[in-house]
């Protein structure tokens, strides 16, 4: 039975002979994929009765461009997310399971 001194102890010792190429890889994967922010959420509470009010009285020629941008934008996000987020995570992984079993860095 492992016990959790065997797996830190075991952790340790894999990660000490690649420390600074993993802790790279993995800033690297969490400005890439995360965009910087770390993970960070933010909850906003907005008053829907207030949002409306806002869209009725704003003017049509100025909400299309925002949500046409706002929708560039999210689709933007969402192809650089599958194409290059994903690959980066899926060769994060093969880095970190290659160094694990040939105990250096691929």
């Amino acid at each position: 039975m492992w016990t959790r001194a065997l797996l830190k102890n075991n952790a340790k010792n894999a990660l000490r002979r690649y420390y600074w190429p993993a802790f790279l890889l993995c800033l690297v994967i969490t400005l890439v994929c995360n965009g910087g922010t770390g993970g960070i959420g933010v909850t906003v509470n907005v008053d829907a009765e207030a949002i409306r009010q806002f869209v009725h009285h704003m003017d049509l020629r100025l909400l299309l461009p925002l949500l046409a941008s706002a929708f560039s934008v999210s689709v933007i996000g969402l192809v650089f997310e599958v194409f290059v987020g994903n690959v980066l995570t899926v060769g994060s992984a093969e880095f970190f399971l290659a160094s694990r079993e040939s105990g250096c860095v691929a």
